[in-house]
């Protein structure tokens, strides 16, 4: 998300910032953020808050899953240090003066420094303001640790009660029912629940405090700018060019000028949408060529993700000004990238999730491609599946994200006893009805018009989130459609066509449904 403003050109004070908690940022897709946002250089756009109070749910990291003796070499300051980030720490999380001063720091550091800031905090997993030196009043021994997670909590219990009581001497209020053990009626439960929420939101009508919280929101909101001037155009959809449409593809080999619109150099681009029949190329070899067309209609809005496999998987020749750097490449639209298959996903997903356009129904921004092997693209699914929730509920209009399972199937050359991907790429199938399409190819000349055929259905159906790209390695004789029952060049737009229809005058004994590369060109040989 912060790379997609550098990428738009947005002033450097607009920032994305993420608090989590060092338990959770254990996991993969953590780590491989590190790695990911250096190498986008975000530098102080991004700026993680980390709150370390050495509890998950079930156990303790340190001294619990890294056992005491290690506890000292488990350092989380020379972790992200090491991963090359901006590391800032203060000494006690809980603190709002400690907090803030490491904001105003933040905020006040030099924007050339391209390093991806994180602050780094002790806290209290449990903490309670009404707590002292670690005793509740009325009470005893204050829970903290991975102990003091709710889930371990039965309702009503003595430690919520003493929890609850300190609120209510605090803000003198009084909560219904509490002291009278768990309620078993699921009514008589929600009942309760709602009216001490009521009780707790009841504060708000006392001593002014609602309004002046409303009062210091809306002075907030109204320090948001939103006139600030881009290298996009923030009020049209490139996505929605007539260029794009099936119809209007280009059938012969074009050779065009692009002209960068940063630097204002020009260089010569060709695009080969369709190949002549008998032409030896395999379907992965028009990827490149239909994000070229892309890049060249949007002025470079198409990113594109690689787990060190751009070149191999067909889609490195797409950059019309070659690799991402923010300062001296704005414009290119290949990012560098790593062998972090759920990073990459996740990054791209970053990238599309954002929209420059002030109108909610409106998009203005970027598409994006994540990249492999199709045997490891059910490490980006997990990710993909957050990212169509997040699109099902929001209310502005977003981009499209692209898996493209390259080397699907078991042509992978000499690693396939490890790269073998036939079943993989079937995990992109379990989506909701409608709201990602993949796209399975067999000719070269069936992939620009499937795909712009989805592409135009996305860019105007907000429900799709997800384009899939499915295509094998090995090269075959583009087909010769003059002797199919559909001669139409662009018949794969239709999503399924007729290779031979039924042989007059016999009997119609069934049907042959096939899908694939070889098992199609073996078919028709």
């Amino acid at each position: 998300k912060a790379a997609f403003w550098d990428f738009v050109g947005a002033p450097s004070d607009l920032k994305v910032i993420g608090l989590e908690g060092e338990f959770a940022m254990t996991a993969g897709h953590a780590q491989e953020l590190k790695t990911q946002a250096l190498a986008m250089q975000t530098g102080k756009r991004l700026r993680l808050l980390l709150s370390i109070n050495n509890a998950g749910i079930d156990d303790a990291l340190l001294g619990g899953v890294i056992d005491e003796k290690y506890a000292d070499a488990y350092d989380l300051v020379e972790q992200w240090s090491s991963y090359g980030w901006n590391v800032f720490t203060i000494e006690n999380g809980n603190d709002y003066d400690q907090v803030v001063a490491a904001l105003k720091t933040m905020e006040e550091w030099d924007v050339n420094d391209r390093r991806p800031m994180v602050l780094l905090g002790n806290t209290i997993k449990g903490y309670w303001p009404a707590a002292v030196d670690g005793k509740l009043p009325g009470y005893g021994d204050q829970v903290v640790g991975y102990p003091s997670h709710p889930y371990a909590m039965k309702m009503n219990s003595d430690y919520f009660v003493a929890l609850a009581e300190s609120f209510e001497r605090h803000f003198e209020v009084e909560f219904e029912g509490i002291r009278n053990g768990a309620v078993s009626d699921e009514r008589e439960r929600l009942l309760q629940f709602k009216t001490n929420i009521d009780v707790v939101m009841s504060l708000l009508d006392q001593n002014g405090l609602g309004d002046w919280l409303a009062d210091r929101l809306t002075a907030i909101g109204d320090e948001v700018r939103d006139d600030f001037s881009l290298r996009i155009d923030n009020k049209t959809d490139p996505f929605l060019d007539e260029r794009l449409a099936v119809a209007n593809l280009p059938v012969e080999p074009q050779k065009l000028t692009a002209t960068n619109s940063v630097s204002g150099a020009t260089k010569e681009v060709g695009v080969t949408l369709f190949r002549k029949p008998g032409e030896m190329a395999g379907t992965r070899r028009a990827i490149s060529e239909i994000i070229k067309w892309i890049n060249y209609v949007t002025d470079n809005r198409f990113l594109t993700f690689a787990a060190d496999l751009s070149g191999s998987i067909n889609v490195e020749a797409g950059s019309l000004w070659g690799h991402y750097q923010p300062e001296t490449n704005p414009l290119g639209t290949r990012i560098k990238a790593t062998i972090q298959e759920a990073g990459n996903a996740s990054s791209a997903i970053g990238f599309v999730s954002q929209s420059a356009s002030l109108d909610p129904d409106q998009f203005a921004g970027v598409w994006a491609l994540s990249g492999t092997y199709g045997a490891f693209t059910p490490l980006m699914y997990l990710p993909a599946r957050v990212w169509n929730q997040q699109s099902q509920d929001s209310r502005f209009r977003m981009g499209v994200l692209h898996i493209l399972a390259g080397h699907s199937g078991p042509e992978t050359a000499a690693d396939a006893r490890t790269h073998f991907g036939i079943f993989s790429p079937q995990v992109w199938k379990l989506f909701p009805r409608g709201q990602a399409i993949h796209l399975s190819f067999w000719d070269y000349n069936d992939v620009a018009p499937g795909y712009f055929a989805a592409a135009a259905i996305a860019a105007r159906e907000a429900k799709v989130s997800i384009i899939v790209l499915e295509v094998a390695r090995p090269d075959f004789p583009v087909a010769d459609r003059s002797t199919f029952a559909d001669s139409d060049l662009k018949a794969a737009a239709k999503g399924l066509y007729v290779i031979r229809d039924f042989a007059p005058d016999q009997p119609r004994q069934g049907y042959v449904l096939v899908q694939g590369s070889s098992s199609t060109v073996n078919l028709l040989r």
